[in-house]
């Protein structure tokens, strides 16, 4: 409502007035979800890829809300109806109308949001309670669309005598319904993406607050992901059909498969990571280490994908883009009796890396003044999913985690950067105004699971995206150095306007992003020069020691296809054979860098006889050096343990031919 000497009335402010009119009455208020630009119009409609992405706007809604607990109940395995609770600030009256009628308005980051109490009196950029604020933009309550169109928000401040409950319908749009919505108050267009229900309920526990968010209707596309549905079918309809030959494997652990019907019955049992009774720490923990405990079941890093179903792996999606935790300790506070060995990156182009010595008693941010794992004002922070507490899933063990005879650097290795770049001193505009960052790269002959090799970009401690493996699209050829590094870069400040709306991935063209680029790259490079310089030294010593050592011609020329063809970091493998039925034994030998392989007595007597006459190496030591040229050539990697067993069975028959008796 407007006249000529007046500016428009905003559309919340009207809102509000209609709430507080009907507060302690019993009576609804009932509106429109509004929004003032076409596209965010459409942003509403669904713009995140994943059912994760949904419940990680809500964590960092909760965080920004200065909550320290949030708490997520999906009624796994149906998902019929899913609440997420936090015990933060809630919601005032005038924020709660502000974000009905300006969604993506957010008055984060803005001094409007002293006002709403959304954000600290002193800086904007924070929550009132003093943390860097994770969201910005205003639409993060509204990634429940790519899971719902139906949705109810209960929230409550301290101190009120009523909870504010709203529910929300939402709308799908089309260019044509866009283009016939009428304009708003004084002309300004906008743009209704749903209904809405206010009411106001009384509330006796007045020291209570915080906001609960529940998915009342999922969608059914989005049931079917988490159940995992798709993979399920094809599990079950393989199982029963005895033409098939190719079976999909079913997930090691998973919260078992419900199918289509109301009634909850499993079709399949579940089959969980933790012990029943354990309480949410330690299942999160357990699960864990199923992942790092699956590594000994094939010789390639274990796969999140054929480690869990659809709903497991969310969980670690969640867990390691929210502001949590370490599942040990924060890489940052390992000190001087950590068995890690610790180095120091350059800035300086080319730069190299410096060996660092850890005084007794200090820590790494102690010697370099790290900031990223400051106190959390607000004292802590923790999600619970389903009776799971998650921590990030990051373990930085302290041993080789892959065949340990096989590379010349005998522990891992933990290179740490910090950088406060020069863009803060050029014009925002060209610069994009300041930007600092510290990091971590963690080396180990294995990484476990695959899924967290690569680089990892976290803002005030969050990240939507996951590990780029590429890191950051390395140009040099170094594919298995780059899978035996991971690596977490915390942004101090700026790189926010890198982030793209769905905050899973960047503008590449910022100057925040092409900075960081350039940065990661040149720390890449010094951290696998390293590795090489290791690899050189370690070959060169070898090289004297097989002069010596070397018995015959097959060892010989094994030592030197190894010397040729072999990765530097990497020495020819010690190649055993043992009797069929030792697995204990096999187990211990591999987890020394062996490769093993079992044949029974009988061919295990016939492969290591030697021909007297002729001198001629046994089929056994032939077939060992021939695992071992294959081996040269990496021919043998991410092949699995069985197969190369049947490989060496093969060869060994193929040269005894001709010699038994």
């Amino acid at each position: 409502m407007t006249d000529s000497n007046t500016s428009p009335i905003d559309p919340a402010l009207l809102l509000m007035e209609k709430m507080v009119s009907v507060r302690g009455t019993g009576d609804t208020v009932i509106d429109k979800l509004s929004v003032d630009d076409r596209v965010l119009a459409r942003v509403t409609d669904g713009i995140y890829r994943r059912p994760s992405a949904a419940f990680r706007e809500l964590v960092f809604n909760a965080y920004d809300a200065d909550a320290t607990r949030v708490v997520i109940n999906t009624d796994a395995p149906r998902f019929d109806r899913v609440s997420i609770l936090d015990n933060g600030a809630g919601m005032t009256e005038h924020a709660v109308a502000n974000l009905i009628k300006h969604i993506g308005g957010s008055s984060k980051r803005t001094y409007a949001g002293i006002d709403l109490g959304t954000v600290s009196p002193d800086n904007p950029d924070n929550s009132p309670a003093g943390r860097p604020l994770i969201g910005k933009i205003g639409i993060g309550l509204f990634a429940v669309v790519h899971l719902t169109t139906y949705f109810r928000i209960i929230t409550k401040r301290k101190g009120d005598g009523f909870r504010l409950v709203i529910d929300v319908r939402m709308q799908t749009h089309s260019e044509e319904r866009l283009r016939t919505q009428p304009k708003g108050t004084g002309g300004k267009e906008r743009f209704d993406t749903g209904d809405v229900e206010l009411r106001y309920v009384p509330a006796s526990d007045i020291d209570t607050q915080g906001t609960e968010v529940i998915l009342m209707e999922l969608r059914r596309a989005t049931k079917d992901i988490l159940r995992d549905a798709d993979r399920w079918k094809l599990i079950i309809d393989a199982e029963s059909d005895n033409t098939v030959l190719r079976r999909p494997e079913r997930p090691l652990y998973h919260m078992g498969y419900c199918g289509d019907g109301d009634a909850g019955q499993y079709i399949v049992e579940p089959q969980v990571p933790w012990q029943e009774g354990a309480d949410p720490s330690e299942r999160f923990a357990q699960l864990c280490a199923r992942v790092i405990d699956s590594k000994d079941t094939s010789s390639q890093s274990p796969d999140l994908k054929e480690i869990f179903d659809q709903y497991l792996e969310m969980i670690w999606r969640l867990s390691l883009a929210a502001p949590l935790k370490y599942l040990d300790e924060n890489p940052f506070e390992l000190g001087s009796d950590s068995e890690l060995d610790f180095f120091k990156l350059s800035n300086k182009k080319p730069g190299g890396v410096t060996w660092v010595s850890l005084p007794a008693g200090r820590t790494l941010a102690d010697e370099f003044g790290l900031q990223s794992m400051r106190q959390d004002p607000c004292g802590d922070f923790s999600v619970v999913i389903d009776c799971v507490e998650l921590r990030r899933p990051v373990r930085l063990q302290s041993e080789l985690l892959g065949d340990k005879r096989r590379v010349r650097a005998k522990k891992p290795m933990l290179f740490i950067g910090q950088c406060a770049s020069p863009l803060g001193t050029v014009s925002s505009d060209r610069g994009g105004g300041p930007l600092e960052f510290e990091a971590y790269f963690y080396w180990n002959n294995l990484i476990v699971p695959k899924q967290n090799r690569g680089v990892l970009i976290r803002v005030h401690g969050a990240s939507g995206v996951l590990y780029d493996e590429t890191f950051m699209d390395y140009k040099v050829s170094e594919l298995n150095r780059l899978r035996q590094l991971t690596a977490e870069v915390f942004i101090l400040s700026g790189m926010d306007p890198a982030l793209n709306i769905d905050r899973e991935s960047f503008n590449i063209s910022h100057p925040h992003y092409q900075y960081l680029t350039i940065w990661v790259h040149r720390a890449v490079l010094q951290i696998t020069n390293y590795l090489k310089d290791i690899g050189k030294r370690g070959l060169d010593r070898e090289k004297a020691e097989r002069k010596k050592q070397a018995e015959n011609d097959l060892d010989r020329h094994v030592n030197t296809v190894w010397e040729i063809r072999g990765d530097t970091m990497e020495g020819s493998p010690t190649v055993l054979l043992i009797a069929k039925g030792e697995r204990q034994q096999e187990i211990q030998l591999r987890s020394d860098g062996n490769m093993v392989f079992q044949l029974d007595r009988d061919k295990l007597k016939a492969v290591k006889a030697t021909d007297a006459n002729t001198g001629i190496p046994s089929p056994g030591e032939q077939a060992k050096a021939i695992m071992s040229v294959l081996a040269a050539y990496r021919l043998l990697n991410d092949i699995p343990y069985a197969t190369q067993q049947a490989i060496f069975n093969d060869i060994a028959e193929i040269l005894l031919i001709g010699r038994r008796g």
